[in-house]
């Protein structure tokens, strides 16, 4: 009795002393940013600001630290300590004159065979050359070609929408325009159709839908990924994760495309065929310099990263941003009459191709100031890779940097107004006087999202068709003022319900 009265005496002991010295540790940790002046709440021991970010959500965790401390705010995810900059002087040194200092971003995803490899995650040299691999095919010529191909997804997109305007009933946007960009990604990038708004219980619709579901333990789940221990603990003990399921799943099936690619000897103007064309072109020069290997181009495994990286950031961000700009309309509908007269007045009986829409200014308008107000990228994400002085402020090595984005396109500072609606923010005498590190709905600098040219166009076809047709109308279900669940992308907690109204042409 007395040895197990020690045992656990003694067990007490080493778990008190084990977590009073990470407290002690934490409040070392979590002095750290005061240094150098950086201004920031209180962390708490060991986790940092893990649960009130977890709890509030990044929205509104990053306005509250705007209004309290200011445009520059340090804050702590476990002992990482990490500085919010929502300062558009600022975040122009970052992205662009100090470019060489944050050239890196810190992989918020858990380390794996793909996180890894993405893009966004490579580091350095080798992230210039993968960037230099996959730009040409984001170009205006391809951008051309591939608008042939999203307009054949927007056959689908509108047959969606006839049956919807048929039935009467509510629907959620953001769903029905899932299942929109994922066909766009799959066929432009793959060259593969799966016609996701006829098959919504297709495997991959299903494993996309899990990967952005929004309950609170994805919420949770999304926080805790940037407590970086936790996923090195999942990864030593090899604990399984939804998050890893689902990730294994869309690879074995970029994997099969990527194979069929290689044996059929299809050549595609795609995303897909630019990357097997430079890892054909390292082969040969491999060959001729004599070596066996390329250690640092296109593998297969960066190769089927960058796929899987494509299908899962052009999905969800495009569909939250159509989403969002439809829920917009309905809420204006004076604002969407002008959007379908000037889209009637410049098509007439024509339907919407590459060449028209760039004659549409109020539909870039529109979607430009839904891109201000709900930015599908809360934040983005640098590192800062040695000790740098920036608008009179110490940004310490090692140290992450968040572009606090939504609460910049929020700031009266620079949009007066900023919760209403008004396109007219964009329109070319306005747009000139805007700070252009004041709206960074894609980022900034040589870092700035691949994938742009891409996403307007599939959007500004997708709407202009939609607003030609038919009329988004608010319902009972809709909500006035949407309450956001954010992770890492901007979700309406509830989803974006309307009813659609098909127009007498």
């Amino acid at each position: 009795m007395e040895l197990q009265y020690n045992i656990e005496l003694l067990i007490y002991a080493i778990v008190s002393c084990l977590f009073l010295s990470l407290y002690i540790f934490g409040k070392y940790k979590h002095s750290y940013l005061k240094k150098f002046g950086i201004p920031g709440p209180e962390a708490y021991a060991i986790v940092g600001h893990l649960f009130p970010l977890a709890y509030k959500g990044m929205v509104k965790f990053d306005c509250e630290m705007r209004k309290k401390y200011g445009k520059v705010v340090g804050f702590y995810v476990g002992f990482q300590p990490t500085i919010l900059v929502s300062d558009p002087d600022i975040i122009k040194q970052i992205c662009v004159s100090e470019f060489s200092s944050f050239i890196n971003r810190f992989n918020f995803l858990p380390p794996d065979e793909f996180s890894e490899n993405f893009l966004n995650s490579l580091k350095d040299d080798r992230w210039k050359y993968v960037r230099s691999v996959l730009s040409p095919a984001f170009s205006s010529k391809r951008m051309k070609q591939m608008s042939i191909l999203i307009d054949n997804v927007v056959n689908h997109l509108d047959d969606n929408f006839a049956s919807i305007a048929k039935s009467d009933k509510e629907s959620d946007m953001k769903t029905v325009f899932s299942w929109y960009t994922l066909d766009v990604i799959l066929t432009t990038a793959f060259g593969v159709e799966v016609n996701s708004q006829k098959n919504p219980d297709h495997f991959l619709v299903k494993s996309f839908s899990e990967f952005f579901q929004t309950n609170f333990q994805r919420t949770f789940a999304s926080i805790l990924v940037l407590y970086r221990p936790y996923w090195k603990l999942l990864k030593t003990l090899r604990i399984p994760n939804n998050y890893g399921s689902t990730m294994k799943r869309i690879a074995a099936f970029t994997k099969l495309i990527v194979k069929e690619r290689r044996e059929s000897n299809i050549r595609r103007e795609d995303i897909l065929q630019s990357m097997l064309d430079a890892q054909a072109e390292e082969v040969k020069q491999d060959i001729n310099d004599g070596k066996e290997t390329h250690k640092t181009g296109v593998s297969d495994d960066v190769l089927i990263a960058q796929s899987v990286l494509f299908l899962l950031a052009g999905h969800e961000t495009t569909a939250t941003t159509l989403a969002f700009l439809s829920y917009s309309l309905a809420l204006h509908p004076e604002i969407q009459d002008r959007l379908h007269q000037e889209i009637v007045s410049v098509l007439g009986e024509d339907m919407p191709d590459y060449n028209n829409i760039q004659r549409l200014p109020f539909l870039d308008m529109c979607l430009d100031e839904t891109l201000r107000m709900y930015p599908s990228a809360i934040r983005i994400q640098r590192e800062v890779s040695n000790n740098v002085q920036v608008s009179g402020w110490t940004f310490p090595k090692d140290t992450d940097i968040s572009l606090s984005v939504y609460p910049l396109h929020h700031d009266p500072e620079y949009w007066p107004e900023p919760e209403k609606f008004i396109p007219e923010r964009f329109s070319p005498e306005c747009k000139e006087k805007i700070h252009p590190y004041a709206y960074i709905p894609f980022g900034a600098g040589p870092r700035i999202c691949l994938g742009m040219k891409l996403a307007r166009l599939e959007s500004k076809l997708a709407i202009a068709r939609l607003v030609k047709k038919y009329e988004f109308i608010k319902s009972f279900k809709t909500d006035e003022h949407l309450n956001f669940v954010s992770h890492f992308f901007l979700a309406a907690k509830n989803g974006v319900w309307l009813k659609i109204n098909q127009r007498q042409l």
